[in-house]
């Protein structure tokens, strides 16, 4: 597995929050890692937020 891209404070960005993005985000959350998402529309980024993204 290669390690994820990472922003310089050490946070790991996800951007689209669908189905995807929010399994993704998920993923990376349950990996201990710190997640931001974003996505065009800020209704879509709720489940992620949810489940501890930020």
């Amino acid at each position: 597995m290669t390690s994820a891209p990472l922003l310089p404070n050490g946070h790991v960005a996800v951007l689209g929050t669908g189905a995807i993005g929010t399994a993704v985000a998920r993923a990376l959350l349950a990996a201990l890692r710190e997640v931001v998402v974003w996505n065009r529309t800020r209704h879509r980024t709720a489940a992620a937020v949810e489940a501890g993204s930020t």
